[in-house]
């Protein structure tokens, strides 16, 4: 077996207001079929927002698959509109199929 994975990414820009993207993938999970939960253990997947200081802030979950769910377009054009910036997605699958 080789690697899994599958990340998005978006790009800072002057206005972006970053406390503003979990709100809102939030927003744009629920539309999606996806509920917040206050309880991690029953939770269908997870989200993770890291922001590092440069230029891009990466947005990984362990429940979105890039590959096979059409609904990550959405969610990527989604979060483009909204915060008026690129979203760029990035894939692995078993180290074989690289998706950018």
């Amino acid at each position: 077996m080789g690697w899994f994975f599958s990340n998005l990414h978006i790009r800072k820009s002057s206005g972006l207001d970053v406390n503003f993207i979990p709100s809102l993938l939030t927003q744009i999970l629920g539309e999606q079929g996806f509920q917040e939960k206050n309880d991690p253990e029953g939770a269908d997947l997870s989200v993770s927002i890291y922001d590092a200081g440069g230029k891009w802030i990466s947005v990984c979950s362990d429940g979105l698959d890039f590959y096979i769910d059409e609904s990550i377009q959405n969610i990527c054009n989604r979060l483009s509109e909204r915060l008026s910036t690129e979203v760029l997605s990035v894939a692995c699958f078993d180290s074989d199929c690289f998706i950018l």
